[in-house]
């Protein structure tokens, strides 16, 4: 399968150990019941600061990365190449994607979040973002989507979101 098709991520997963729980964790720090909200996420403000500072190191291309830990809990950022090197579209490094399951199996933690830059869009999945997460679901069917917006360099934007089956939720994002 070519690097720049839809699924790639899916595919590289696919030769990785098998190790990581698929439905395991979810991106939350701590789950929190909010009236009227299913699911509050909470990020610790230095992966936030570090989500930011690598889509603004890796312009004017898309940056991408994961957020890993065990029980749902952000512990690391994982910050990969963008193999497309493109403004409009990312592919993870097969070889740091590697590195990544590894050492997150070896800490017992859960691939929790796909994140990457919208380097002059806003921060909410577009249709190939959409396509892409339709071929990560059957391997990381909890996982979740990050996206950070340089719309304005001066205040980025990030926000959450879970992809179903084509369906994009955004889910209230807490930073602490």
């Amino acid at each position: 399968m070519p690097l720049s098709t839809p699924g790639f991520l899916c595919y590289i997963h696919t030769s990785l150990r098998p190790h990581i729980p698929l439905d395991a964790g979810r991106l939350s720090s701590v789950p929190i019941q909010v009236p009227g909200v299913d699911r509050l996420v909470q990020i610790r403000q230095e992966f936030i600061d570090d989500m930011v500072a690598h889509a603004k190191a890796d312009l004017p291309n898309e940056c991408c990365g994961i957020l890993s830990g065990p029980s749902g809990q952000v512990m690391k950022s994982y910050r990969m190449a963008n193999v497309e090197a493109s403004p409009y579209r990312f592919v993870m490094d097969p070889v740091e994607l590697g590195n990544v399951d590894s050492d997150a199996g070896d800490n017992d933690w859960e691939l929790l979040a796909i994140y990457h830059s919208h380097t002059g869009s806003e921060a909410y999945p577009s249709d190939t973002d959409v396509r892409i997460a339709g071929g990560t679901a059957g391997l990381w069917p909890d996982v979740r989507y990050v996206l950070v917006s340089l719309m304005d360099m001066d205040n980025p934007v990030v926000r959450i979101f879970e992809i179903t089956d084509g369906e994009v939720i955004e889910e209230p994002l807490e930073v602490v």
